[in-house]
């Protein structure tokens, strides 16, 4: 499954995985208390009524807004909800969730140490045992970690590819009626997400700049300032506006 997965994100995104690290749910919890919980500012409050106990069955939770403390079971909560209210029912609304929370996890990690000291990574590695599976070695979380202490969310550059209007990729049908999502540019062809990925960096200070732009079509050609404009929203460009122009026309544009 690891290999597998490894070669499907490669085969997507055109970039080299060279490390990978699974941890199941047990292990998640065990990891954020570990560091004492961490603080995370919700954004949208939710509720779950089919929330998953651990006897098969259904419970509801709920999150406010704000900035609260979570434990390892909150924070799986937090991050594993799937059925929520306002919005957060998607598997999309959930990617975000997951990236606030790994945010999370390092902010605390560096706070509290761990990340700075071999004793407490070996220490922690060991409490996690069976519940985690990497391809790293000790030395090599210690050199990753000494490049953590650089980090900071506002100099990571994040995406969740979403099937909106303006996204890359698109929801569709499978194979027995599977919901299933797909290049927008047809099964197989990742070229724009490839391009995204090539360029995520680039495409962050584009969004931080926000510069505002207005697309004009001055061909004959109908509907191609609305194709361009989705095209440039989906790499983070501030489209306000497309339009046609009626009255001139241009050899070349």
């Amino acid at each position: 499954g690891d290999a597998l997965i490894t070669k499907v994100v490669e085969d997507v995104t055109g970039q080299t995985v060279h490390y990978f690290a699974r941890v199941d749910f047990n292990g998640f919890k065990q990891a954020v208390d570990a560091v004492s919980g961490v603080d995370i500012t919700v954004d949208t409050a939710f509720k779950d009524f089919e929330y998953p106990t651990y006897t098969f069955g259904y419970q509801t939770i709920s999150f406010d807004t704000g900035k609260q403390h979570m434990d390892g079971e909150r924070a799986l909560q937090f991050t594993r909800s799937r059925h929520g209210t306002n919005g957060e029912g998607s598997d999309f609304a959930r990617s975000k969730r997951q990236q606030k929370l790994l945010f999370a996890i390092q902010e605390k990690a560096l706070s509290v140490g761990t990340l700075t000291n071999p004793g407490k990574i070996s220490g922690l590695i060991d409490t996690l045992g069976a519940h985690v599976s990497t391809t790293f070695e000790l030395w090599e979380v210690m050199r990753f970690a000494n490049f953590a202490k650089e980090l900071s969310p506002d100099r990571i550059a994040t995406r969740v590819l979403e099937t909106t209007t303006d996204s890359v990729v698109r929801a569709g049908t499978g194979t027995e009626g599977a919901y299933v999502i797909q290049p927008r540019l047809g099964l197989g062809n990742y070229a724009e997400i490839q391009e995204l990925t090539n360029n995520i960096f680039q495409y962050n200070a584009v969004a931080t700049e926000a510069a505002p732009i207005q697309v004009v079509n001055a061909t004959t050609e109908t509907g191609l300032a609305d194709t361009v404009g989705h095209a440039l929203r989906g790499y983070s460009y501030d489209v306000r506006s497309v339009t046609s122009l009626k009255a001139v026309t241009y050899d070349t544009s």
